[in-house]
């Protein structure tokens, strides 16, 4: 056999070894719990409703971030993002549940409006304990199509779809509780800027 084939076939064999350690490895990683999760789907194939933009990963952090409103009124924005607040009354199912204060209102824009529910409660397990409860209460025998921390841990939130093609949120942020309702893309985008 002549140098040159020698060589190639030790080249064939040192290139198979690679890849055999290679597959070796994502094998070794993925079996042990370190394999890469896919971002979940949010919405079937058939649902008609808009596919959620909120990110299926939450990054981790040292702490929690709280929020820096002090009072309801503070942590409810004048306006926002092309939205104009326009408060309505008093959120009845939160002052009956205990709330501090809640307001209801319409989160006004010049095409869209989005229907909202804001509250301020004495601590942060009541306020988490009201927004859940709403969520489930709201949307009997639903599961929520996406959950997930806000800052870390400080709060928690909750998305709904209904059959009408209407997105529903539910959230609370320290101890700030929300409800968002309105076209799907709309309730998203105004949640994941709205001020925290």
């Amino acid at each position: 056999m002549n140098r040159r084939s020698k060589r190639s076939r030790w080249l064939i064999i040192g290139a198979a070894a690679v890849v055999i350690a290679i597959a070796v490895l994502l094998f070794v990683g993925y079996s042990s719990g370190n394999s890469p999760q896919a971002p979940s789907s949010t919405a079937s194939s058939n649902d008609s409703t808009s596919s959620s933009t909120y990110s299926p990963y939450t990054p981790a952090s040292a702490s929690p971030t709280p929020p820096t409103a002090t009072d309801l009124q503070g942590y409810i924005p004048a306006e926002f993002d092309g939205y104009t607040w326009d408060p309505s009354d008093d959120d009845p199912t939160a002052m009956e549940a205990g709330a501090v204060t809640a307001s209801s209102g319409t989160f006004q824009s010049d095409d869209q409006a989005l229907l909202a529910n804001l509250a301020e409660w004495s601590s942060v397990e009541e306020a988490a304990a009201f927004a859940q409860q709403r969520g489930e209460d709201e949307n009997p025998g639903q599961t929520p199509l996406v959950d997930g921390d806000i800052n870390s841990g400080a709060g928690h939130y909750w998305y709904y779809a209904l059959d009408d093609q209407t997105g529903m949120i539910y959230w609370y942020f320290g101890t700030f509780t929300g409800q968002l309702r309105g076209d799907p893309q709309s309730v998203q985008e105004f949640f994941l800027g709205f001020p925290r």
